[in-house]
C-alpha cells in the first residue's frame, strides 16, 4: 500500500492503522464515491441521532436473491483500494477490513468495538468482529474525514462541505434501510418476501425496469403479513426496510429474501447444419460441471435456480457409408433444459413426419436404412419442456436446406464407337436418381485413373454423356474402365473389354 492515513491507540497498546493506495492508487483530493452498486448497497438514513451499533446490522450472503454486506470483510480477494490492520503488542498483524470500493479515513478504538469512516457519502461503520461490519450512519457529505471521542458522544467532522457532527449514544427512533437494486435478467414475478432479525421491520418493495429506479417505477408498497409482494411484475426490484426502536430490543436486520420466476421466453433455433453424407457423429462421455448448462451456459432455469449439469463435449465424427449427420445451435433466454425433436418430409409431401423426439444432445445422424432415396427437409424442434410444466413450456423451430438420402449407385452403360488405327472410341451413359453427379475417370489397363469430363463439359446433373478415346494400343486384348461418383458418395462402375486386331 502507498499510504498510511490514520494510526490509532486502544488501552491495551493495540494499534490500529488505516492504510491506502492499493494497485498504485493515492488517496484523491476529493473521493468519486466509489461504484454505483456499492453506494446503493448501503443506503441508510436516520432521522434522530445516531442509531447504536445494534440498530442495523445488515449481513448474509451475497446470493441473487439475499442481500450483501455493504462492505468488504478481511480476506477478500483481489486488489484494496484501503485496508484497517491490527498491530497487537506482540507484532502479529491482522488485516481486518479492506475495500476495493471506499477509502478510510479515520479510525476511532472504542471498548468493544472499531469505528471507522470512508469517503462514500461520509459513511461511519461499525467493526465488531470478522465477518461483522455494521453501517452506522450516512452523512449529508461526501467524505467523513476525523472521528474523535468526546465524552460520551463522537465528534465526526467532513469535507465537501466541512462540517462538525455530534454523535450520540442514544438509540434513534427509526432507521430505513434500502437494498441494491437486483436484476432478475427478465420480467418476473414475486414470491413470499422473509426476512431474518429482530424486531418487526416494515419490509417495502418496488419494481421497474430500468436499471436505476425513475419515474417509470412504481411507488413504494408495503409487503404484505403473509409476504406477498403489491408491486407489479419486473426486471428490476428493490426492496426497503424501515425499522422501529420502541422495544426492548433493538431491531436489526440479517436478510431479506425475494424469490422470483422469470417470464417464460421461447427458444430459438438459431442454426441446423448437414454434415457431408457419410460421416456419423458420436456421442462422447461428458464431464461434470456444477453451475453450467446442459447447452452451453449457466443453468439456472426461469426460477433462477442452480443445478448441476453434465457439459456436453463436440462429438466425434465418424466415416460410415450411407449416413446423413446434422447438428444445431439453440438459445434460450432463461437457460432452461432444452429438449429437442426432429421431424421430415420428402420433396413432395406436406405433411411432417417424426424421426426423433426428447433428445438431449444437439446432434443426431440418420441411419442409412431409415430413409428410402430421396430429398428431404428435417424441422429441428427446441422445447423448454425440461426446466417448464407442460402447459408453460414454449418450443422454436427451424427447417434445413434440403438434402438427398441416396443408397443407390449411380447405373453406367458403356458402348463401343468403334476402332480405327489401333484407338479405341466409347460413350458412356450415366443415369443417377437421387443425388447430382461430380467426378468421372478413366483407367486402361487397371492403369492409373484420369479424370474424363461429360460432353457439355461440366458434371453437374443426374445424368450425363461422356465420350472417351483411348490412345494408340498395341495388338491384343483390353479393359477400359469407367467409374463415376454422386454428392452422396456413392460410386457407380463399368467396363468394357476391347480386342485391337
Amino acid at each position: 500500500m502507498r499510504e498510511v492515513h490514520a494510526v490509532a491507540v486502544d488501552s491495551d497498546g493495540t494499534i490500529f492503522a488505516a492504510v491506502l493506495g492499493g494497485g498504485g492508487d493515492s488517496l484523491p483530493a476529493t473521493s468519486s464515491g466509489g461504484t454505483a452498486q456499492q453506494v446503493q448497497a448501503a443506503t441508510v438514513s436516520v432521522t434522530v441521532g445516531l442509531a447504536a451499533a445494534q440498530q442495523v446490522a445488515v449481513e448474509g450472503g451475497g446470493s441473487p436473491q439475499t442481500e450483501a454486506r455493504p462492505s468488504s470483510s478481511a480476506g477478500a480477494g483481489g486488489d484494496s483500494r484501503s485496508s484497517i490492520l491490527e498491530i497487537r503488542s506482540d507484532g502479529v498483524v491482522t488485516t481486518l477490513w479492506q475495500s476495493g470500493e471506499e477509502l478510510v479515513y479515520a479510525i476511532l478504538p472504542q471498548a468493544d468495538r472499531l469505528l471507522f469512516s470512508t469517503g462514500t457519502r461520509g459513511r461511519i461503520y461499525a467493526y465488531e468482529g470478522p465477518e461483522r461490519t455494521t453501517l452506522l450512519v450516512e452523512s449529508s457529505e461526501e467524505q467523513t474525514t476525523r472521528l474523535l471521542a468526546h465524552r460520551d458522544r463522537v465528534l465526526a467532522t467532513s469535507s465537501n462541505m466541512g462540517k462538525l457532527f455530534a454523535i450520540g449514544d442514544v438509540t434513534a427512533a427509526s432507521g430505513v434501510y434500502d437494498s441494491i437494486v437486483r436484476n432478475t435478467e427478465a420480467t418476473s414475478s414475486w414470491g413470499k418476501v422473509t426476512w431474518t432479525g429482530t424486531g418487526a421491520p416494515e419490509i417495502l418493495t418496488r419494481t421497474g425496469n430500468t436499471g436505476s429506479p425513475d419515474q417509470t417505477w412504481s411507488d413504494w408498497q408495503p409487503v404484505g403479513d403473509d409476504g406477498d409482494v403489491a408491486s407489479p411484475r419486473a426486471r428490476f426490484v428493490q426492496w426497503r426496510a424501515v425499522l422501529n426502536s420502541g422495544n426492548d430490543v433493538p431491531p436489526s436486520l440479517s436478510s431479506v429474501t425475494i424469490p422470483y420466476l422469470q417470464q417464460n421466453y421461447r427458444p430459438s433455433v438459431e442454426s441446423v447444419d448437414l454434415l457431408k453424407a457419410g460421416v456419423r457423429l458420436q456421442k462422447v462421455q461428458s464431464f461434470n460441471n456444477n453451475g453450467a448448462g446442459a447447452n452451453g451456459g449457466t443453468n439456472t432455469g426461469t426460477s433462477g435456480r442452480v443445478v448441476t449439469t453434465m457439459v456436453a463435449t463436440p462429438p466425434r465424427r465418424v466415416i460410415e457409408s450411407g449416413v446423413q449427420a446434422l447438428e444445431w445451435r439453440a438459445i434460450d433466454s432463461n437457460a432452461d433444459t432444452l429438449l429437442y425433436s426432429i421431424h421430415y418430409r420428402s420433396g413432395n409431401e406436406e405433411t411432417w413426419k417424426q424421426l426423433a423426439d426428447r433428445i438431449e444432445d444437439t446432434f443426431y445422424t440418420i441411419a442409412s436404412d431409415t430413409l428410402p432415396d430421396g430429398m428431404y427437409v428435417v424441422r429441428v424442434t427446441a422445447s423448454d419442456l425440461g426446466s417448464n410444466p407442460p402447459e408453460l413450456a414454449l418450443a422454436g423451430s427451424l427447417e434445413s436446406r434440403p438434402f438427398a438420402i441416396d443408397n443407390t449407385s449411380p447405373a453406367v452403360t458403356i458402348g463401343q464407337e468403334g476402332v480405327q488405327d489401333g484407338r479405341v472410341r466409347i460413350r458412356v451413359t450415366v443415369e443417377d436418381g437421387t443425388s447430382i453427379l461430380k467426378q468421372a475417370e478413366v483407367s486402361l489397363d487397371a492403369g492409373s485413373w484420369t479424370p474424363v469430363f461429360p460432353v457439355d463439359g461440366i458434371v453437374d446433373s443426374l445424368s450425363e454423356v461422356f465420350e472417351f478415346a483411348s490412345p494408340q494400343l498395341e495388338q491384343g486384348e483390353h479393359v477400359i474402365a469407367f467409374r463415376i461418383y454422386d454428392q452422396n458418395e456413392n460410386v457407380g462402375m463399368g467396363k468394357t473389354v476391347v480386342r485391337i486386331p
